[in-house]
């Protein structure tokens, strides 16, 4: 990485206590628990130096 190059960190919240959809996070589309979408999307757009998933769930 370039030193001009900023640092920019994606911080993505997966909370494991939702009360509308319990599970949400691991809940699965299309065969893939729902929170890799958002990592994938995080990590191929390559704005991010890192990607990091903030959760309080054992299961993400």
């Amino acid at each position: 990485m370039d030193s001009k190059t900023p640092t920019v960190v994606a911080l993505i919240p997966a909370r494991a206590g939702s009360k509308r959809v319990p599970g949400k996070n691991i809940r699965r589309l299309k065969g893939h628990p729902l929170i890799a979408y958002t990592i994938a999307a995080a990590t191929q757009s390559q704005v991010f130096s890192a990607v990091i998933v903030s959760t309080d769930s054992e299961e993400v």
